[in-house]
């Protein structure tokens, strides 16, 4: 894990200071590990049925979010089924959502879901932790009528 300098506390004598360590947040997360928890993501589903699967998934501390992994799931419409990131998003229909440069991104994800078991697309997300537009790539499959998708911020 890689971490970063938060700061340098002294001794009370001052003869020397060490440095206090946290993880930085999420970096050692790979394209890999993105494809890796969709993977997960989808056999869960085919195992557990949608209702406890969109549950697990929408849990902020469930087993399927890791830092800025997180799942989402949405039905070929635009329909968002689970959010792990925003709840307030299960239930509504998002194909009309803009990311910040404007582009209907859940509309491009149904549309490439149309003819293909599974992709990355490039959209702008509020990143869950500092709330700042940041560039995502985000993999996406197709799996029992549902896109499953989680992504990794561009570091």
């Amino acid at each position: 894990m890689k971490f970063s300098a938060l700061a340098r506390v002294a001794t009370a004598a001052g003869v020397f200071a060490t440095l206090a360590f946290v993880p930085a947040f999420a970096a050692d997360k790979t394209r890999d590990d993105v494809v890796g928890i969709v993977k997960r993501a989808v056999v869960y589903l085919q195992a557990n049925g949608p209702d406890k699967s969109y549950a697990e998934f929408s849990n902020p501390k469930g087993s399927f979010v890791d830092g800025e992994l997180y799942m989402s799931v949405y039905d070929l419409k635009g329909d968002c089924l689970a959010h792990g990131a925003d709840a307030s998003k299960v239930g509504k229909d998002l194909s009309g959502a803009k990311d910040a440069d404007g582009k209907l991104y859940v509309q491009e994800r149904v549309t490439l879901a149309a003819t293909q078991a599974s992709f990355w697309q490039t959209y702008k997300a509020t990143d869950p932790v500092t709330k700042a537009p940041v560039e995502r790539d985000a993999y996406c499959e197709r799996s029992a009528g549902v896109l499953v998708c989680s992504g990794i911020n561009k570091h």
